[in-house]
């Protein structure tokens, strides 16, 4: 069993094959490329709060 079928057992109490992940991995590899080199942003803001 793969980490990623144990992953999903624990969360969801679902079970999924080997082929399943795979097929879901390869249709999403390319997007996750493009985001993965994007352009970063110069500035990002940042919200901080402190609550007593």
């Amino acid at each position: 069993m793969s980490d990623i079928q144990i992953q999903i057992q624990e969360l969801y109490g679902a079970e999924v094959s080997e082929s399943l992940i795979s097929n879901i991995t390869d249709s999403v590899v390319e997007d996750v490329k493009i985001w993965q080199n994007r352009p970063l942003e110069s500035v990002y803001p940042i919200v901080f709060l402190i609550a007593l």
